[in-house]
């Protein structure tokens, strides 16, 4: 019983934590730019000379596929379509997003909801006139017909080595980011690559799963006790 009772709590250990990450995409269905993190479970022996197997929980990385874009019809509002991560300056450094949903500051800066300067291919990105603002299919920067910069756009080798910070953004960890020639969707948004339907049926799926582990425990927990109790007459 001493085996079975552990393989019950490793499988009820990555369940919860499989729940974890189904919940948070679901919760995630409608942030812009937003992907979706990846599960994958695996059996192991519990040891060298043991025949019982556990389950383990193991995230595989995050799925990178484009997510729809939506028409918003902001100026300022761009979806990149295809591979690629605009570039933004934050405390920690640069950073990279998918979520184009940018705007100006009092300042004239581009920038993120959150206040942090949007990269250009020549620094951060400031416009000093008064005509409207708007960004091209190049990912052009301009100011009425005038090109005024250009969003920095870049890509990795891997990257699902990127590390999730929040916010929509991400770090490139040890990796050097390479400029791409990517096209732009300018007044469109990318949104969340999670579908709904699928995260829900998911969620409910672990949810059971993980229901079924701890009744076995419970089941376990009660054959130790009338055990003990019988034991101890």
């Amino acid at each position: 019983m001493g085996e079975g009772i552990y393989s019950a709590l490793s499988g009820a250990i990555a369940e919860a934590r499989a729940l974890e990450v189904a919940a948070n995409n679901l919760a995630n269905v409608s942030t812009t730019g937003f992907k979706k993190e990846k599960l994958s479970f695996r059996e192991v022996l519990a040891g060298q000379d043991s025949t019982q197997r556990q389950v383990r929980f193991e995230p595989t990385g995050t799925d990178f596929t484009q997510g729809a874009t939506t028409r918003t019809g902001a100026p300022l509002d761009a979806a990149i379509l295809g591979p690629g991560f605009f570039v933004v300056r934050t405390p920690a450094g640069e950073q990279y997003t998918r979520a184009g949903s940018f705007t100006l500051d009092q300042h004239g800066r581009l920038v993120t909801p959150t206040g942090n300067p949007v990269i250009g291919t020549g620094g951060p990105l400031t416009v000093s006139t008064t005509d409207p603002v708007s960004i091209g299919t190049d990912g052009s920067l301009l100011s009425g017909k005038e090109v005024v910069g250009k969003l920095r756009i870049v890509d990795f080798a891997e990257p699902q080595s990127l590390e999730r910070m929040g916010e929509g953004l991400w770090s490139a960890n040890w990796q050097t980011p390479k400029p791409v020639q990517a096209q732009v969707e300018p007044g469109a948004l990318e949104q969340s690559n999670v579908n709904a339907v699928e995260g829900m049926t998911e969620l409910i799926l672990i949810s059971r799963a993980y229901e079924a582990f701890a009744r076995t425990l419970e089941n376990y927990r009660a054959i130790d006790q009338r055990t003990t109790t019988e034991l101890g007459r």
